[in-house]
């Protein structure tokens, strides 16, 4: 209604979005502020960049988790 204001995801607003990663408890692993237009899918492969190495082997540090969801706006 009338007391919530302007939406800050339309695109002729002006406001910022947040792209995050997070694991399954959902503590976050990067995070990533863009504009309000931006599109969650061209942001993903850089959040996906931005997870530091799971630990594992002493000497091979994975660099990537085993498996990744993402909601609707991911497809």
């Amino acid at each position: 209604g009338e007391a919530t204001g302007p939406s800050p995801v339309d695109r002729r607003k002006t406001g910022s979005k947040h792209h995050l990663i997070s694991d399954g408890g959902g503590i976050p692993f990067h995070v990533i502020t863009t504009a309000a237009n931006v599109n969650d899918v061209t942001q993903a492969l850089a959040l996906v960049d931005g997870v530091p190495p799971v630990a594992g082997r002493v000497g091979h540090p994975r660099k990537r988790p085993d498996a990744l969801l993402g909601d609707k706006g991911h497809d």
